[in-house]
């Protein structure tokens, strides 16, 4: 999100909207970039939790030259068995391959993202899901289809009697 002006009418949209939580959680694993040209205006945001930069020169150039280094950089990706992982609102960036995917399938890539190969639960994975709180059964079949568009690769791990996780690559 590139801020030109006041976050103001924004941040007091996205409250309205109750959707606070979730931009700031994808600001923080680098899914959303808030990019301003006022400082005041990154002060702002940081005031709220969500992670802001403030760009120098303040100019349009400045904006794209901030968003374009910041996705170069690799920012907002894992190192996974199966090549680094970027998830996308339509889908995922897998070892450099666009793999588009459902809405379902988003929320449960990045469910498992977000955790950083931590396990979750099919609970919390089923919280995750479209209109929350699925049952086990409706979290293993959405798997299913996530794995199965993925394609031939281990990126999603069952862990028995525990859940699914993200299959991070060794350091």
């Amino acid at each position: 999100m590139l801020f030109t002006a006041s976050t103001a009418p924004w941040l007091d949209a996205v409250a309205d909207a109750g959707a606070l939580e979730a931009n700031r959680q994808r600001a923080e694993s680098e899914r959303l970039i808030l990019v301003t040209v006022d400082e005041r205006e990154a002060c702002l945001l940081h005031e709220v939790g969500l992670p802001a930069r403030h760009v120098e020169p303040s100019t349009p150039a400045g904006l794209v030259h901030s968003v374009l280094a910041h996705y170069r950089s690799g920012a907002g990706s894992h190192l996974t068995v199966a090549g680094r992982l970027q998830v996308r609102s339509g889908g995922v960036v897998l070892d450099e391959r666009f793999i588009p995917l459902s809405r379902g399938a988003v929320a449960l890539i990045e469910a498992l993202f977000l955790a950083r190969g931590r396990v979750l639960s099919r609970a919390e994975l089923g919280r995750a899901l479209p209109g929350g709180h699925h049952s086990d059964r409706a979290v293993e079949v959405a798997v299913g289809r996530l794995r199965e568009s993925l394609g031939p690769t281990d990126v999603i791990q069952t862990v028995v009697k525990r859940g699914y996780r993200l299959a991070m690559a060794e350091r």
